[in-house]
């Protein structure tokens, strides 16, 4: 359809547990166990950013006070 994915069953609050302790995580999803290993390699090769907060902030204000 649209080709927009989503995840369901998972506790939100506790991934935002973990990213409030240890920062920025690798982290994918698939929806096969046959691909885990191979998602696993692919994460540990890929080199984060550096500027995450610039790269997700937006470029203008959204409120005024």
């Amino acid at each position: 359809m649209h080709q927009i994915p989503g995840i369901a069953g998972v506790d939100t609050r506790s991934i935002t547990r973990k990213i409030r302790q240890h920062g920025v995580l690798k982290a994918g999803f698939t929806d096969r166990k046959e691909d885990i290993d191979q998602l696993v390699k692919h994460l540990q090769q890929v080199e984060l950013p550096k500027n995450e907060v610039e790269i997700v902030s937006t470029k203008h204000r959204m409120f005024d006070r």
